[in-house]
């Protein structure tokens, strides 16, 4: 590939992720200091005698009208909490990958900036991860993946084939966000996981252009544990290794 033109898509991808993690972050937090303020004034409310007052009129006005609207909870589920958990695992492997392809010899000086960048990627995004997930963040590389995928870089014979180990697991961490989008309930997580799966489905396409692959970023329709489409099954890959 032209250097020229693989310097211009690093731009624009690393443009993309940091408007995209940027305005996510800046949304959730806003969403927090929010949630903040609502619990103060709620205390507040219920030292001063205040809240039957608030209360009352509202409640009123529900049963008259007879209905009753739910709107899908901002905040992550248990289920989504431990989605995230293991999604950090997740980017914290694929840095791992990429410091092993980096200490390595086989990166010719135009690809070294693909890998430094995308490492960079993954790391914001495990931070963005953590970040939401809160105490419940393990903050470690998933196991299975880190064996499946370091040694295979450790052992490559060229550039083109640790590009390429690179491509399968940008592909494949892509159709997996993917997926997890069908099973999220919580908005601020649903929010987070849109923003990183296309970046991710970036790296794909940067690494394919420079290889000359096709993608295979189609996501069929989620089913538990379907593993179609190149996407990672969880339960394959533990956590706890």
């Amino acid at each position: 590939m032209d250097v020229t033109r693989l310097r211009r898509l690093l731009r624009e991808v690393d443009e993309e992720h940091r408007d995209t993690l940027r305005n996510v972050t800046d949304d959730l937090t806003a969403a927090a200091d929010a949630a903040s303020r609502r619990s103060f004034l709620r205390g507040s409310l219920l030292a001063g005698g205040a809240a039957a007052l608030v209360a009352g009129p509202l409640a009123g006005a529900a049963s008259a009208t007879g209905t009753t609207t739910t709107a899908p909870p901002k905040a992550p589920l248990a289920a989504d909490l431990e989605l995230l958990t293991w999604a950090q695992s997740l980017e914290l492997a694929a840095v791992a990958v990429y410091d092993a392809a980096l200490a390595g010899a086989r990166l010719s000086a135009k690809a070294v900036p693909v890998a430094t960048l995308f490492r960079r990627h993954h790391l914001d995004h495990a931070e963005a991860i953590g970040a939401l997930a809160g105490k419940v963040a393990r903050g470690i590389a998933n196991p299975g993946l880190v064996k499946a995928f370091g040694p295979k870089v450790t052992n490559a014979a060229s550039e083109a084939e640790v590009l390429g180990i690179a491509f399968d697991l940008e592909n494949a961490a892509a159709a997996t966000y993917g997926l997890a989008l069908g099973v999220l309930v919580g908005t601020n997580a649903s929010a987070l996981v849109s923003s990183i799966q296309p970046i991710e489905a970036r790296h794909a396409v940067v690494l394919g252009d420079v290889l000359g692959k096709s993608l295979n970023l189609q996501v069929p329709q989620f089913q538990p544990s379907d593993t179609k489409g190149g996407a990672i099954d969880p339960a394959t890959y533990p956590l706890e290794g």
